[in-house]
């Protein structure tokens, strides 16, 4: 029997990868905002994470989106 992963179920702990500073610290203030799963991130735009997530500035920013890259999948009205 063959399962479909789907990676928007994932959570944003397993998505981003740990050892880093800045990884620790981008999945932290995803949860804190309640952004907790890979469906909820990609639901939003660089602007609203920048905007509406403390601590997450640019640098996590590029480590969520080439995370998020390397499944296929980008945030919502990237091109």
């Amino acid at each position: 029997m063959s399962t479909v992963h789907d990676p928007r179920l994932m959570s944003v702990y397993d998505l981003i990868p740990k050892g880093g500073r800045l990884g620790t610290l981008a999945v932290n203030s995803l949860w804190r905002a309640g952004i907790e799963t890979v469906g909820w991130l990609v639901a939003r735009s660089e602007e609203d994470l920048l905007r509406d997530v403390r601590n997450f500035g640019p640098a996590c920013l590029a480590i969520v989106k080439a995370a998020l890259a390397e499944h296929g999948l980008s945030l919502k009205g990237a091109t």
